[in-house]
């Protein structure tokens, strides 16, 4: 009779088992540890080529929209959230700022350089001879204005020295003209004279003018005698009369 040599009392020791519901779970637990270091890339299969990684977005190139501002370029794999506030920009950048055209210098001073006899009641032309300045080739010499070169918003002045004879009821008129009608205009009575060798007067005005506008300076008196437009200069240059346009603006 044989002896068993795996256990001592002769019987036959089975191997180990687990019962059926504890074997499931551990071997449902190890399946998913499998698959864990698989996704991982601790564990991958032999032969496997490892995939690449993507390249990036290229840069996106901004237009010149007149946009001042340096923005960086949003990605395309950020999107941004909808419920997100976006920043403003403080005073970093100048959005669509066009700097303004500048102002073209456009002016003339005209005086003369004689005495002009002024008739009673009749609308003298002032007469002028040379331009202190003149930046835009405004003065024509022959008609003895100024005709406008660029067009815009204009500073006019006139100013005119009177010697007459003083008369009761009598008045002067000095008046700047825009094509030979009165755009400015300045009365005064003639009944006094406070400097023995004449009195000042002037007037001035602003206006739009157009190229082409012509400009004069016109007087008139009622004395019932002749008066005359005296020359005086200073230490800069002539005072009277004078005839004087500055451009301050474009037109509006």
């Amino acid at each position: 009779m044989s002896r068993d040599t795996n256990t001592r009392s002769g019987r036959r020791h089975l191997p180990l088992r687990l019962p059926l519901p504890r074997r499931a779970k551990a071997l449902g637990a190890m399946t998913a540890v499998s698959l864990v270091f698989l996704t991982a890339g601790v564990i991958a299969p032999a032969g496997a080529a490892t995939p690449s990684r993507a390249p990036s977005a290229a840069p996106v190139t901004a237009f010149d929209t007149g946009d001042t501002c340096k923005r960086k370029p949003q990605r395309e794999d950020k999107p941004q959230r909808e419920d997100k506030p976006q920043r403003e920009d403080k005073g970093r950048c100048k959005k669509g700022r066009t700097p303004a055209a500048p102002i073209v210098s456009a002016g003339a001073s005209v005086f003369a350089s004689t005495n002009q006899t002024i008739p009673t009641d009749a609308r003298t032309r002032v007469l002028f001879s040379t331009a202190a300045y003149d930046t835009d080739g405004m003065f024509d010499a022959a008609s003895s204005t100024l005709v406008v070169r660029t067009a815009g918003r204009y500073l006019l002045k006139g100013r005119l020295l009177w010697a007459y004879t003083v008369t009761p009821n009598a008045h002067r008129e000095l008046s700047i003209g825009a094509n030979g009608a009165p755009i400015a205009f300045d009365t005064q009575l003639a009944t006094s004279q406070v400097f023995g060798f004449g009195v000042s007067q002037e007037v001035s005005t602003i206006v739009a003018l157009n190229v082409g506008d012509v400009i004069s300076l016109d007087a008139r008196q009622t004395t019932g005698v002749d008066a005359t437009s005296v020359t005086i200069s200073g230490g800069r240059g002539a005072l009277s009369p004078q005839l004087q346009t500055e451009r301050l603006a474009p037109s509006p």
